[in-house]
């Protein structure tokens, strides 16, 4: 179990009725989304550093952006 503020708790429960869940149910999903997150992170990381892409800088000169 974690001990939160009461304010904290306050405004969780009222998030998860806002959206029709229990509070557990409403942190499993943003666990759920945070993980989805990192991985979309970590993804576009090693995409950015993949060799041989074009730069902002020359994509703004290609597209006159």
């Amino acid at each position: 179990m974690i001990n939160i503020a009461p304010t904290t708790e306050q405004r969780l429960i009222q998030a998860a009725n806002h959206e029709g869940l229990t509070p557990e149910k409403f942190l499993e999903r943003l666990l759920f989304d945070y993980d989805q997150n990192q991985t979309d992170i970590n993804q576009a990381e090693l995409a950015f550093n993949e060799p041989g892409e074009i730069s902002l800088s020359e994509l703004k000169q290609k597209y006159q952006l």
